[in-house]
């Protein structure tokens, strides 16, 4: 506000002395005149070379002139003629000619500040022109967009769910209650101490978490901070895990870091929830939680060995959990076929989860097997979809991946129906203007329960197609 001040008081003052007679340019005449003409040519010379009154003219010599009334070439007699009477005169013009020089060389230097200001900023800060491809769950989505912008284009959204393994997974909570199906594998494939992840690139892994050393952790978040700056400036995001804004709200996911601002030493963050900034050190679910994987170049790598793992996993996955269980963060009472169990068993009995448990929070049946019938149709519909990718690239299997393809179909085809079901009890609550009900009635949950055995015969016939392929891709080669 005060540079615009200055600046206007500058424009104004600098066109009443270049541009207008000034009232004093009446008052002072003859010998007067003359003696304040020659007080405006000294200090016009003042004012430096490159604004003195020059020969051939000029706003200010024409005052001068029309005070000295002659042809351009000026007397100076006025000296002769001099007298106190001129005195209050000149110190004016002084005075307000040193107040017009002072404002002028002020207003230049925070106009020139701000223009370097400016550019500083400019420079200062990079955001990639990223946008977040759709998605259904979280670290696949994030990861699959990082290796897009490092020119990996091969990475579908089922082909990289299923080299996770989370196209595989499927975990339930004793009375069937919520599970984010993801957490937990999230967790064991990003933030524990592993040195790949199997998709044939380097990723540099910077974590930091509650009960290490607040040097190792600071340390941990400046090395993030250069390398991810580092890969940004080269064109490539990199993901984070719960990245924090003012938002409680935007923690719960994977973000994509696809700027920054060295001003203020900021991620611009972008997630399928909009985009925010939030400090280097304090992007964590909690000031000492850190997870940032940051994309470190391609390495060498057998294609068909990092699909037959992929393979493997999810056999080992239908049979138990591939991680251990005691090591996460959610807790979970059942995985693959047990799953599937579990959750039927919970319909069958009528009893419900704990209200207390852990988020998410249970909702009773109805809810909660809407949640589940929506989660699985997403994670098996990616299965279908990358067994069949890999039909061209294993030859010899290519009956038994469609077959187990298509297990996976029955299996989406069966969570899609129980999702409907759920939602006609919700319209009915509605329109009866009750509370949603916990709980199916009793012609709903005999046909929930089929569905539900229904889509775990189509999983164990997937898992026995999977197994029949591994084998003959064995035997292949």
């Amino acid at each position: 506000m005060a540079a615009h001040r200055l600046r206007d008081l500058w424009r104004t003052s600098k066109q009443h002395w270049e541009g207008e007679k000034s009232p004093m340019d009446d008052k002072t005449t003859g010998a007067s005149g003359k003696m304040y003409a020659v007080a405006l040519s000294v200090l016009e010379e003042l004012r430096g070379p490159s604004l003195a009154v020059a020969a051939t003219g000029g706003p200010l010599l024409l005052r001068i002139k029309r005070l000295l009334a002659v042809d351009g070439t000026g007397g100076s007699d006025g000296w002769a003629s001099f007298t106190v009477s001129n005195l209050p005169g000149i110190l004016f013009v002084l005075a307000f000619s040193a107040i017009i020089l002072e404002t002028t060389l002020v207003a230049d230097q925070i106009e020139a500040e701000e223009i370097v200001s400016e550019s500083k900023e400019k420079h200062s800060r990079k955001v990639l022109d990223i946008e977040r491809t759709p998605r259904f769950h979280r670290l696949p989505g994030a990861f699959r967009d990082m290796l897009l912008a490092a020119g990996q284009s091969e990475w579908s959204p089922a082909r990289i769910n299923g080299v996770l393994g989370i196209a595989f997974s499927f975990e339930m909570r004793k009375g069937g209650g919520k599970v984010w199906q993801e957490a937990n594998l999230d967790w064991d494939l990003t933030c524990k101490d592993k040195r790949e992840f199997g998709l044939g690139y380097r990723i540099q892994r910077f974590h930091a978490q509650q009960g290490d050393e607040p040097g190792d952790i600071r340390r941990v978040k400046t090395a993030a901070w250069e390398a991810v700056r580092a890969n940004i400036d080269r064109g490539v995001p990199s993901v984070a895990n719960c990245p924090m804004s003012s938002d409680p709200r935007s923690a719960r996911d994977w973000g994509l870091l696809v700027g920054y601002g060295e001003a203020d030493s900021t991620y611009i963050i972008r997630r399928h929830g909009g985009e925010f900034t939030a400090r280097h050190d304090a992007i964590g679910v909690a000031p000492t939680d850190i997870c940032v994987l940051v994309y470190d170049g391609p390495e060498p790598v057998d294609a068909n060995s990092v699909h037959v793992k992929a393979l493997q996993k999810a056999v080992a996955f239908a049979k138990g959990p591939t991680y251990d269980p005691k090591d996460v963060h959610f807790q979970v009472d059942a995985f693959g076929f047990a799953a599937y169990q579990l959750w039927r068993e919970a319909i069958e009995s009528g009893v419900t989860a704990a209200p207390q448990q852990r988020s998410p929070s249970s909702g009773g049946h109805v809810e909660d097997s809407f949640y589940h019938s929506g989660q699985l149709r997403g994670l098996r519909a990616y299965a279908a979809a990358y067994l069949r990718e890999l039909v061209d690239l294993f030859p010899a299997a290519a009956s038994d991946l469609e077959k187990g393809a298509a297990h996976y179909d029955r299996v989406v085809e069966a969570s899609d129906k129980i999702r409907t079901l759920c939602e006609k009890v919700f319209r009915a609550s509605v329109l009866e203007g009750e509370k949603a009900k916990e709980k199916f009635a009793e012609d709903t949950r005999t046909e929930v329960i089929a569905l539900i055995t229904a889509a775990l015969k189509a999983e164990r016939e997937a898992i026995v197609s999977i197994e029949a392929a591994l084998a003959l891709v064995a035997n292949s080669r």
